[in-house]
């Protein structure tokens, strides 16, 4: 289970049925009327398609789960996603 809490009523944010930790930003964010960088709004559209990637595998919007060993229509979106995740934690990206 995820929380966030607010002090005020979030009456028009969108509350996701199912997330995963790393997305939890972008709802902070979103709930707060701010923008992120390109990361963050990577993520954005990521969560878009895909609202929950964990280490053990992902799931769509209609709740179909996958593996990160298999071979899927969102093997390339995850790929994309890792190079982004790379290029965070270890380039030289002006922009972090």
């Amino acid at each position: 289970m995820n929380v966030i809490w607010a002090n005020y009523p979030l009456n028009d944010a969108v509350h996701p049925q199912d997330t995963s930790l790393n997305f939890l930003a972008q709802y902070a964010l979103q709930y707060a009327g701010l923008q992120g960088d390109r990361y963050f709004r990577f993520l954005n559209q990521l969560r878009q398609t895909l609202p929950v990637v964990t280490f053990v595998g992902y799931m769509d919007q209609e709740g179909d789960a996958y593996s990160h060993m298999e071979i899927s229509p969102f093997t390339s979106l995850i790929k994309d996603y890792q190079c982004v995740q790379y290029e965070r934690l270890f380039g030289l990206d002006d922009e972090k």
